[in-house]
């Protein structure tokens, strides 16, 4: 018995001239079958892998959103409780109080354990400092060193909580020095 050696190409040769003579009908029935189980295999990963990791980031991207709200209001509102005694009435003061604490609640549902600790720290400082200041009358000029103990740990609280924000949220901390605007003046809304 002689047995012949077949090579690959003349393997393809052959299986290739018996695609070849099938039918178009055929051919295309397939093709056809053939493009519908590469889509749907396709379609399947996508559903199976991609897209779970996509849903992943959209909600990771949108949770960091939400904690760039809270912060920026929590840090504006701040500066409300440190001159809330410029406020006219004392409905107002109490707004400005109960709007920070808001913030902060806001802030301790997203944040981090350091930036919570940051933030709360913040809040203690500038909190000590609103009650240094409310003594004073409104008409009364404020100088740096009237309260420069309690204002410089608010200051370094309000650096210490901008920064660990910034690092929960991705960005390099700033290597600027940032400060609370202590006013000493009503200013002129209009």
């Amino acid at each position: 018995m002689i047995v012949a050696k077949t090579t690959a190409w003349e393997c393809f040769r052959e299986d290739a001239g018996l695609i070849a003579s099938l039918d178009p009908g055929v051919m295309q029935g397939l093709l056809t079958i053939g493009s519908a189980v590469i889509a749907s295999s396709v379609a399947l990963y996508i559903a199976t892998k991609v897209y779970p990791i996509q849903k992943d980031k959209d909600r990771e991207i949108k949770i960091d959103e939400e904690k760039r709200l809270a912060y920026r209001d929590f840090l504006k509102e701040i500066d409300g409780l440190v001159n809330n005694r410029l406020f006219e009435s004392r409905e107002e003061q109490l707004r400005a109080v109960q709007k920070v604490k808001a913030s902060l609640n806001e802030v301790l549902i997203f944040a981090g354990k350091e930036t919570a600790e940051a933030m709360l720290g913040l809040y203690d400082a500038a909190t000590i400092l609103a009650g240094e200041l409310a003594i004073e009358p409104a008409t009364k000029t404020i100088t740096p060193e009237m309260y420069s103990d309690e204002q410089k740990a608010a200051n370094i609280s309000f650096q210490f909580a901008v920064n660990a924000a910034r690092r929960e949220l991705g960005v390099e901390p700033l290597e600027v020095t940032v400060e609370l605007d202590i006013l000493t003046f009503v200013p002129d809304t209009e």
